[in-house]
């Protein structure tokens, strides 16, 4: 079985009671990942839910009035601390953050590798 583990912004509940397209989008990989037999994480805002396992990591940003971009950064931070202190638990991970969506390539790079997965599928 396939462990995925999701890192959603942390500026609305996964998903969103209202707008917030990314976070809606999380919910629905999520939830189809899961419908095929996938073992999903997703490490969100509280309040989300999805079919799959959560770790809830801060209150929403959206919540603090006039939440600055620093505070959605902070929380963002705390969850890829966390996610981090498990990827040895994940076969793929995927961020879907405005922050820190190129940390786990910018790792690779500094680990040596240095390929493009998707220039395969464009040759």
């Amino acid at each position: 079985m396939l462990r995925i583990a999701q890192l959603a912004p942390m500026v609305l509940p996964t998903p969103p009671r209202t707008a917030g397209g990314t976070e809606r989008v999380v919910a629905d990989l999520t939830n189809a990942l899961v419908d095929l037999g996938a073992d999903v994480t997703v490490f969100a805002a509280d309040g989300s839910r999805t079919r799959g396992a959560q770790v809830l990591v801060a209150p929403p940003a959206a919540t603090t009035p006039g939440a600055p971009a620093s505070l959605v950064a902070a929380r963002e931070s705390v969850a890829l601390d966390q996610l981090v202190s498990r990827a040895q638990s994940f076969d793929v991970i995927h961020a879907h953050t405005e922050f820190f969506s190129s940390a786990g390539v910018g790792a690779q790079r500094r680990a040596g590798r240095h390929d493009d997965p998707l220039a395969r599928r464009r040759a």
